[in-house]
């Protein structure tokens, strides 16, 4: 089958190396979730979306195709992650605490993943399909990790720990 045509089905060496990106995604958002301790928090249901985002991504595995693709990666997630992470980053260096720093702590770590998902990788249509699907992912982890930067944020200002 053609790799180079934009439209039709994945072939299915392509589909299991896509299943694979989302795998590592698990295993990367997992190890992220306890670099960052983001199990201590009311906000600790938000964690658990990049999990079901990805496993549905696998289950989808045998039905991927181009126009999936297509239709998916089109959000400038970068420009909403740094709009959302200026202002908290505004609110966190009001008071130096510990749970402003570990705001700004999570916030980097989210900036910084959509920034990744910026990178362009100039290859076969074949890769490019693989390097969209990372980038879904990282993209994924980022809107995740805002989110919870956000609750956990709002949540220890309502307790007044901020």
């Amino acid at each position: 089958m053609d790799t180079s045509c934009e439209s039709g089905p994945y072939e299915p060496n392509l589909r299991y190396q896509i299943i694979a990106i989302y795998i590592t995604c698990i295993v990367v958002w997992f190890v992220l979730v306890i670099a960052l301790r983001m199990t201590a928090s009311p906000a600790f249901l938000i964690v658990i979306i990049p999990f079901i985002v990805f496993a549905l991504s696998i289950l989808s595995g045998p039905e991927i195709d181009h126009g999936t693709r297509k239709h998916l990666f089109q959000t400038p997630i970068v420009t909403i992650c740094i709009l959302i992470a200026i202002q908290f980053v505004v609110w966190a260096t009001q008071p130096k605490c510990e749970a402003g720093i570990r705001t700004l702590i999570l916030i980097t770590a989210a900036v910084s993943l959509a920034l990744l998902s910026l990178i362009d990788i100039w290859s076969t249509t074949r890769h490019l399909a693989i390097w969209s699907h990372a980038r879904h992912g990282l993209q994924t982890m980022a809107v995740a990790t805002i989110l919870y930067a956000m609750i956990n944020f709002c949540s220890m200002k309502a307790r007044g720990c901020i």
